[in-house]
């Protein structure tokens, strides 16, 4: 159950970083790319958290 959420979450991440990617040729104003760009930093941290946590668990 919880490999599971953690895929759904890597997945909605991973459509979240490629929306992002595309972002730019749609010439999307600078602050708001500033603002997505930030939220994708601190989605990115997080989810290297989590990889550690699994990681730490699966040893």
């Amino acid at each position: 159950m919880l490999l599971v959420a953690f895929m759904v979450v890597g997945v909605m991440l991973l459509i979240f970083g490629l929306v992002v990617f595309f972002v730019d040729p749609v010439h999307v104003p600078d602050k708001l790319l500033e603002v997505l760009d930030r939220r994708a930093s601190v989605v990115s941290m997080f989810v290297g958290m989590m990889s550690l946590l699994v990681a730490g668990a699966a040893l």
